[in-house]
């Protein structure tokens, strides 16, 4: 999601490169076609990238959640888990994930389609009492 997106982060030179790389493995020269130009400041100005999780903590902290909330995290694979999730983690220790909550056996039923998971992430969202979303069509979306 964050390649596709073409947001930058704070990750300086090697992140741009790592997600380029990415984005070519994952849509082949989709991004980098002829006249066409890519402009992250402007993305992320309009709205449209993302939240970092840590801009995720600071968004819920200042709506009056604290350190005893538990936050759930409905994510696939986060690029740079430990390091980009460490402030996240730190604002709200009670972070859980599909994989925090399951078993290895018991997720792997789940992974035959994706549509599994979104109903797996649908329910368990449903059992906390704020849900978040950090991304959709470049807003984001707060419901309680």
């Amino acid at each position: 999601m964050v390649a596709f997106s073409c947001c930058t982060y704070d990750g300086g030179d090697e992140e741009k490169r790592e997600l380029d790389d990415a984005r070519e493995r994952g849509w082949r020269g989709k991004f980098n076609k002829t006249g066409r130009i890519i402009k992250p400041a402007a993305i992320r100005m309009n709205g449209k990238c993302p939240l970092s999780p840590l801009e995720v903590g600071m968004m819920l902290n200042s709506m009056g959640f604290d350190n005893t909330t538990t936050v759930y995290v409905a994510a696939g694979k986060i690029y740079k888990a430990e390091r980009n999730m460490a402030p996240l983690r730190r604002l709200f220790p009670l972070l859980e994930t599909k994989e925090s909550l399951a078993s290895p056996e018991e997720l792997a039923p789940l992974y035959l389609r994706a549509i599994h998971l979104g109903w797996l992430h649908l329910i368990t969202l449903y059992v906390f009492s704020v849900m978040c979303l950090s991304q959709h069509k470049g807003a984001t979306s707060l419901t309680s």
